[in-house]
C-alpha cells in the first residue's frame, strides 16, 4: 500500500498493506461511527441504516453512540465479492 492511498480505499480494495507502525496517529480503528462507515463504503447514511436494519451490517450500541465494527464492513465486502463471482 502506498502512503498516498487512504485507509478507506485500501480497505475497499482488500489491501491491508504492511503492519501499522507504532505511531499513535496510524492506529487502525476497530469500530467507526455511521457517517464514517458510509464514507468507507461510498454509500449514503440512509443506505447504511437500511443495511443495518436488514442485518447485513452489525452495530454495537455504547450509550448513545452507534458503532459499526470495521471487521463487519470488511466481511460485507467479502460476501458481496463472493456473490458476484457466482453470478
Amino acid at each position: 500500500m502506498t502512503q498516498n492511498r487512504s485507509y478507506e480505499r485500501a480497505l475497499l480494495d482488500g489491501d491491508t498493506g504492511p503492519a501499522p507502525s507504532r505511531d499513535p496517529t496510524s492506529i487502525r480503528p476497530i469500530t467507526v461511527r455511521i457517517p464514517d462507515a458510509a464514507k468507507m463504503l461510498g454509500l449514503s447514511r440512509s443506505r447504511i441504516y437500511e443495511l443495518i436494519t436488514s442485518g447485513d451490517i452489525e452495530v454495537i450500541k455504547l450509550g448513545r453512540a452507534t458503532l459499526v465494527p470495521v471487521a463487519g464492513l470488511e466481511a460485507l465486502i467479502e460476501r458481496l465479492k463472493r456473490e458476484q463471482l457466482w453470478r
